[in-house]
């Protein structure tokens, strides 16, 4: 008995020193890595006081505050940051725009895997909030269903098909 108990620890041992056995760890945050220091649900005024090359936009909606940051990361253009404009104001929709579609794909690729909805994703669990993204030319859009934001609303309503 003590005949195979030794190698066969020797061997877990080996192993889980090479990397075959490691946990996989779920990531805590639905943006791209280059975005690893914010996160859905972050307040306007703390996103802007980490994110500070984000300048806030003129817009015609009274619902959100939008921002844009050129160049955040590598191989991103830029990326547009939406909050809700109301309460906490919360970061609930984040466009990366990418140089091209393939870099584009490869980003969605191993960040959310290959879409489980249609052309889309949809991840009620993965992370704090349900997570809808979608592509539209070389943006990435990623969008947080959050209670009191716009596609909460949208989905209560049913007017996007969220599930």
């Amino acid at each position: 008995m003590k005949q195979l108990l030794l190698p066969s620890i020797l061997t877990l041992l080996l192993f889980s020193s090479c990397g075959i056995f490691k946990k996989v760890e779920k990531s805590d945050n639905a943006l791209p890595a280059a975005f690893a220091d914010i996160k859905f649900g972050m307040t306007e005024s703390m996103a802007s006081s980490i994110r500070t090359a984000m300048e806030k936009q003129d817009q015609q909606f009274d619902f959100r505050q939008v921002y844009m940051e050129e160049s955040p990361g590598e191989n991103i253009n830029y990326a547009v940051y939406y909050f809700d404009a109301d309460d906490n104001k919360p970061l609930y929709e984040v466009i990366i725009e990418y140089p091209d579609i393939q870099s584009r794909d490869a980003a969605a690729a191993a960040l959310l895997g290959p879409p489980n909805q249609g052309g889309e994703w949809y991840f009620e669990k993965k992370w704090e909030y349900p997570i809808k993204a979608w592509v539209f030319k070389n943006k990435l859009v990623i969008a947080a269903l959050i209670p009191n934001t716009e596609w909460y609303e949208e989905a209560q309503k049913g007017v996007d098909d969220w599930k």
